[in-house]
């Protein structure tokens, strides 16, 4: 993933996470299907690209709204203007695309899905997002340090609800993916001016860093889940 976005790097961000999406998962697929035979569909089904219904991903929902709604509060905190980015529909797409899809089945759909079928939650939650965080260090190496960190800190903070969220809803994408995208929008579809922009996203990744397990603790299973097991 990481090596393909550098590559693309100087094209549109709509055509860089096309092709960088694209090949995270067509490479998951073909190397899974090479190592057990099985066909692309069930591989597909066993990464979360199956059907579920509504009231399994309401969590992701519910927080992805409570999330977007910072956005004004943090404005009105900081009294600066917030407003969409150019691009923004496209960038919006484009965050599906890698953040939503291509990292939600290669980090819950792969690695969370395969220890939780061998291993308990929590541990399986703990591993996968030890993972996921030393994924995210390699952006040190082409990134702004500051970006690189942010990163860091969303991947350390999200890692154990995207999880949950990912086993709530019956094992799919789709509320973590929702949830994956929104965290993503500071910068590539809400933004504000250059001189607020640093002090307005570690506002926001403060946000990032409580919200989720505050929404969360309203159900009952995420409360006891780590009592339990």
């Amino acid at each position: 993933m990481h090596f393909t976005g550098v590559i693309v790097a100087k094209l549109p961000y709509i055509l860089n996470a096309l092709i960088t999406s694209t090949t995270v998962i067509g490479l998951l697929l073909l190397i899974l299907k090479w190592d057990n035979k099985s066909s692309i569909i069930s591989i597909s089904n066993n990464l979360g690209f199956k059907k579920t219904n509504l009231k399994s991903i309401a969590p992701g929902i519910i927080l992805s709204v409570a999330l977007l709604l910072t956005y004004p509060l943090l404005s009105i905190l900081l009294n600066v203007k917030i407003f969409l980015a150019e691009d923004w529909i496209y960038n919006l797409i484009g965050l599906s695309l890698t953040a939503g899809i291509a990292e939600e089945m290669l980090f819950r759909g792969y690695l969370f899905g395969t220890l939780r079928r061998e291993i308990n939650f929590c541990k399986a939650a703990i591993l996968s997002s030890v993972l996921f965080t030393l994924a995210h260090l390699v952006m040190f190496i082409y990134m702004a340090w500051e970006i690189a960190l942010m990163s860091t800190l969303l991947a350390i903070s999200t890692s154990i609800p995207l999880a949950y969220l990912f086993e709530r809803g019956n094992n799919t994408l789709w509320s973590p993916a929702i949830v994956h995208t929104v965290i993503r929008t500071i910068g590539l579809v809400v933004t504000t001016d250059e001189i607020y922009f640093m002090k307005f996203s570690l506002l926001w990744i403060t946000v990032i860093l409580v919200l989720p397990y505050i929404v969360l603790l309203f159900y009952k299973d995420f409360r006891t889940i780590w009592s339990k097991e």
